[in-house]
């Protein structure tokens, strides 16, 4: 097992801070020796289906170790999105901190999809649905253009005959419709560079009524993914607060968080 280096050091520390020092260095250990593709994860009491070798343990670990979702939210969230759910893992963390909140996840990519029906598909009250977030009804592809793997799947707009792996994408609007939701809690996004078509148009309906927006940037990807997402926000919201935890970007719609307390 490789774990002498910076990063992997400090989230070894972190498990054992964490969940104790036996329980943490041997959490640590199976996930960075390869293991099977099921373990039991006692803080969640129930098995947690990872891929062995894939992008599916660092997600763990980022999640469940490094505290990628660990920022203040200052009211019990209710309604939550998340937008690029890859196999549930942001899911099961916002579902064992509020067990009575109701989410909807989207995912495009089929294998992660199937992965994500493993580990959220039994809770009654989380939606999932095989499709893209985008600003209208359009046909995408999904590909892992930039070789990152499976947490970093691509999706862009089809034009005529598209690849074999595509998917219908579906708008904040249709879901909200769909789903009866008046007010987004929390809209997670980690769309891989979807965000720059997802904030360019049609969202003047839904954004104000979204209290908080957590969201994976990638203009290190893709150069201008974060320029139509900070014009929406500030033509959006009139009063709020921004902050980053790890890769996450948390922008807090004040007014509206104030008014619905």
């Amino acid at each position: 097992m490789k774990i002498l280096n910076s990063k992997n050091v400090k989230s070894l520390v972190n498990s054992c801070f964490k969940y104790g020092a036996l329980q943490g260095f041997v959490l640590f250990g199976k996930l960075k020796s390869g293991f099977g593709n099921k373990f039991r994860f006692s803080p969640l009491q129930k098995k947690v289906h990872l891929r062995p070798k894939s992008s599916d343990i660092p997600t763990f670990i980022e999640i469940f170790i490094d505290g990628e979702y660990n920022f203040n939210i200052p009211f019990t969230p209710k309604v939550i999105i998340d937008g690029g759910a890859n196999i549930g893992l942001s899911t099961l963390f916002f579902k064992n901190k509020f067990p009575g909140s109701r989410i909807i996840c989207i995912e495009p990519d089929v294998k992660n999809f199937e992965m994500l029906q493993e580990n959220v598909g039994h809770f009654e009250d989380v939606t999932l649905i095989n499709g893209a977030l985008w600003h209208s009804k359009s046909m995408v592809s999904v590909s892992d253009k930039y070789n990152m793997g499976d947490w970093g799947m691509v999706t862009e707009e089809i034009n005529g005959g598209g690849p074999e792996e595509s998917v219908e994408t579906i708008t904040i609007d249709e879901l909200c419709e769909q789903n009866n939701i008046e007010h987004i809690d929390i809209l997670k996004l980690d769309i891989e560079t979807a965000e720059k078509e997802l904030f360019s148009r049609n969202f003047s309906n839904w954004l104000p009524r979204t209290k908080i927006v957590v969201i994976e940037l990638h203009d290190w990807i893709l150069k201008g993914c974060s320029k139509p997402f900070f014009e929406a926000i500030n033509k959006s919201f009139k009063t709020y607060s921004y902050t980053t935890v790890h890769e996450n970007t948390i922008i807090y719609n004040e007014d509206l968080i104030a008014s619905t307390r």
